[in-house]
C-alpha cells in the first residue's frame, strides 16, 4: 500500500505530537520519507512501527532500548523486551492496588474519625487473623532487629494501620501502657513465626476513641457499661486496632484508636 500519511495526519492518528515525531526522525528511531519539497511523509508500515514504539514508551521502555531492538531486527530480543515490560506493568498493578486499598482504608478511618468519634455501634465482622509479634515500642535490641526485618520485607504495618493489641478486660486499667500483646495482621506471604490469634466471624462492638491518651480507660469503661446496659453480653477480651489520625497535623493533641469487643449474645429481656 502506497498511501502517504503526512506528519500532521500521523500525529492525529497516533496522538503523538509533531515535535516527538520530528525528534524520532532526528535520532534515527524511525525515518520517514521526504517528498520533492522536503516534507516528511509516512507509510502504513511506519504507522505500525510507530504504534509499537508508542506502546513501549507507555510501558516506560527507554528510547535507547527501543532503538536497539529495532536496529537488531531480532524477534527473540523483541519478545523478551515485551515480556520484561509486561512483568514491570504487572508489578506496578500490584503496587497501585495496594496503594488504592491503603487510600481506601484511610478514607474509611477518616470518615469514622469525623462522624463516629467516641461513639459505639454493632457491626458484623469477617474472620480476621493476627500474628503475635512482640512489644512496641521495642524493648530490646533483638526486638528492634525484628522490626527492622519487618520493614525491610515491605510490611509497613504503621502506614497500613494493621496493628492490633489484645487487652484483657480484667486488666483494662493498664491499657495506656499495655503493649505486651502486640499483633500485626496476618498475611500468608509473610515469612514470620508467632502465635496466631483468630478473631472469629461475628458481631462486635466497634468503638472509636479520640481524646487524651490518659483518658482511654475511663472512656472505655463507660462505653462497656453502656453496652452492657443495652443487654449485650461481651467477651473477656478487647481488641485495639491502632488507627493513626487521618488529619495531618504536627500537633499531638489527640489520640485516636479503634476498639473491637466481641459480642457473646444479647439479653433480650433488657430491650
Amino acid at each position: 500500500m502506497n498511501r502517504r500519511i503526512s506528519l500532521s495526519e500521523m500525529s492525529k492518528l497516533l496522538n503523538i505530537s509533531k515535535h516527538t515525531l520530528r525528534y524520532y526522525d532526528k535520532i534515527g528511531l524511525i525515518t520517514p520519507s521526504y517528498d520533492s519539497n522536503g516534507y516528511r511523509y509516512y507509510s502504513i508500515d511506519h504507522y505500525y512501527v510507530l504504534s509499537t514504539i508508542k506502546l513501549l514508551r507507555e510501558m516506560d521502555v527507554s528510547i535507547k532500548d527501543i532503538k536497539k531492538s529495532l536496529n537488531d531486527d531480532n524477534l527473540e530480543d523483541f519478545v523478551q523486551l515485551l515480556v520484561d515490560s509486561k512483568e514491570h506493568i504487572d508489578s506496578e498493578i500490584i503496587r497501585m492496588t495496594k496503594l488504592s486499598n491503603l487510600i481506601g482504608n484511610k478514607i474509611k478511618v477518616a470518615f469514622h474519625e469525623k462522624s463516629r468519634e467516641n461513639q459505639w455501634y454493632v457491626q458484623k465482622e469477617k474472620e480476621r487473623k493476627y500474628i503475635h509479634f512482640g512489644k512496641y515500642p521495642p524493648q530490646s535490641a533483638s526486638e528492634e532487629d525484628k522490626f527492622e526485618d519487618l520493614f525491610e520485607l515491605g510490611y509497613d504495618v504503621l502506614a497500613e494501620s494493621n496493628i492490633m493489641i489484645k487487652h484483657s478486660i480484667e486488666q483494662l486499667e493498664k491499657i495506656a501502657d499495655d503493649f505486651t500483646n502486640f499483633y500485626i495482621e496476618y498475611d500468608e506471604n509473610m515469612d514470620m513465626k508467632g502465635d496466631l490469634s483468630i478473631l472469629p466471624e461475628g458481631d462486635y462492638i466497634i468503638y472509636y476513641y479520640k481524646g487524651n491518651e490518659q483518658n482511654i480507660y475511663d472512656s472505655l469503661i463507660n462505653t462497656i457499661n453502656d453496652v452492657k446496659s443495652k443487654g449485650y453480653i461481651i467477651g473477656d477480651v478487647v481488641y485495639e486496632m491502632l488507627r493513626p489520625s487521618q488529619f495531618i497535623t504536627s500537633s499531638n493533641k489527640y489520640f485516636f484508636t479503634e476498639f473491637n469487643i466481641p459480642i457473646v449474645k444479647k439479653d433480650l429481656t433488657l430491650e
